[in-house]
């Protein structure tokens, strides 16, 4: 993952992966019971960066510079 990914997902609200391509949900990890688990799927790809959550459904994408 690149810094500009990164970017992207700080502008959506989601903190970006240490490491990995797993990161917590901003819409629902602080109401689960294991609020620290990395449950966001990340996909980084030229261009663009893309994530989902199924339990939530929280998904979307945003275009990397």
């Amino acid at each position: 993952m690149t810094p500009s990914h990164a970017e992207a997902l700080m502008f959506a609200g989601i903190t970006p992966p240490t490491s990995g391509t797993k990161t917590t949900c901003p819409h629902c990890s602080h109401e689960r019971s294991k609020p620290g688990e990395r449950c966001l799927k990340v996909y980084p790809h030229p261009g663009r960066v893309d994530w989902i959550f199924f339990h939530c459904h929280f998904d979307g994408s945003e275009v990397v510079q």
